[in-house]
């Protein structure tokens, strides 16, 4: 299996391994992110370069124009639904 991850596996199987594989990685960072009050409530006091940063910006990529604390709602009422959206928005198929 740790050769399907390799970039320069020619599996077919490779490529969609490596998408699952990118998707949940953000799944899991973006979730810890929103139960963390303190990203909630600051997600611009991180600095450039920084994970929170790097998170900031790719859930605003994901849903624009969407607050922080909607997001945090949302994932506690329906995040099932919340990860379809980003696993929608990464091109995972499911």
């Amino acid at each position: 299996m740790p050769e399907l991850l390799r970039s320069g596996s020619s599996d077919p199987r490779a490529g969609l391994l490596r998408s699952f594989v990118t998707f949940d990685v953000a799944r899991s960072l973006i979730a810890g992110a929103l139960r963390n009050d303190r990203f909630v409530d600051e997600p611009e006091a991180f600095d450039d370069g920084t994970v929170g940063r790097m998170l900031f910006e790719l859930i605003s990529m994901c849903w624009p124009g969407m607050q922080l604390p909607a997001l945090q709602s949302r994932s506690l009422q329906d995040s099932a639904r919340l990860f379809a959206e980003l696993q929608a928005r990464f091109g995972v198929v499911g």
